[in-house]
């Protein structure tokens, strides 16, 4: 299953559906508040998201099927971006609850013993832990065109730049062992790009025209991603769509695959290795282009 959000009933609401486009199901229902980035559980039980039902954006929790939906957090400030550890046992997210910055912060599943990672004169957003849930990675820097993947322990100490580009790079995501770090840049016209946790081994996989957010399919051979297609040709890809672009209706994809715990975000194209040709997919949404 993917969970997303979309304002396709007219304001962001959270959804899910299978991997082929099927069986959408919505699974809230706030027409005077927006819900935004739910990410399943390791086990697939539970979905943390991010809402702004009570006036600014905290982080709640429900079960996959919409049900027993629990606020986490409760400040003045707004509390985004949230996703576990491998364990499912830990939520890491973003907080403004102490300054200007944005800082990451990490909480127990059901919102307790919550703690400050991060503290930087700067802005630390979209962490996510690696699969051995000893290292967290983060989007970070002052200029939000300039932001760089950071790596730090997960107490937060350590925490220093992999990449050094004068561009943005964001979202990271990483591989199933570890070795690699997946993350969406504005590098040579934007794209997704892989490096790794040392800074070596720099690779461009797709380029898009628009930001795009990387995710992996539960067997870890495909990446999935948003964005606008711009070429292709200079890579070996199969990219295949799975929902498709409305007017006026911005749809995006958010995580998840079942039994794995990576983002996903919008226009959503699988992406792999391979000599298949691609193909669109059936879905509620149709084959249609953009």
């Amino acid at each position: 299953m993917i969970a997303f959000w979309s304002e396709k009933d007219g304001n962001p609401e959270i959804y899910s559906m299978r991997i082929d486009g099927s069986n959408l199901t919505r699974l809230t229902h706030n027409e005077k508040a927006e819900d935004f980035y739910p990410v399943f559980s390791p086990d697939g039980t539970k979905i943390v998201f991010e809402s702004n039902r009570t006036g600014n954006f905290e982080i709640y929790v429900m079960d996959a099927d919409g049900s027993n939906q629990k606020r986490l957090t409760d400040t003045p400030e707004d509390e985004v971006s949230s996703s576990w550890s491998p364990d499912g046992s830990k939520i890491v997210f973003v907080s403004f609850r102490d300054g200007e910055t944005s800082e990451i912060y990490e909480m127990d599943a059901d919102g307790s013993n919550q703690k400050r990672l991060t503290h930087n004169d700067f802005d630390d957003e979209a962490p996510h832990f690696s699969p051995d849930g000893k290292y967290i990675a983060t989007e970070s820097g002052k200029e939000r065109d300039r932001r760089q993947i950071y790596v730090m322990n997960a107490d937060g100490t350590d925490h220093h730049p992999v990449t050094h580009m004068e561009s943005y790079q964001g979202y990271p995501t990483w591989s199933a062992d570890g070795s690699k770090i997946y993350f969406d840049s504005t590098l040579n016209d934007g794209g997704i790009y892989s490096i790794s946790p040392d800074g070596a081994d720099l690779s461009q996989l797709s380029q898009t025209l628009m930001g795009t957010f990387v995710s992996q399919a539960p067997d870890r051979s495909q990446l999935l991603f948003m964005g606008a297609k711009k070429r292709t040709e200079d890579f070996d890809t199969n990219e295949q769509r799975i929902t498709t672009f409305r007017q006026g209706k911005f749809f995006t994809t958010t995580n998840y695959i079942y039994e794995v715990d990576m983002v996903l975000l919008n226009l959503s194209y699988t992406f792999k290795n391979g000599k298949n040709k691609s193909k669109f997919i059936d879905s509620e949404f149709g084959k249609r282009e953009f």
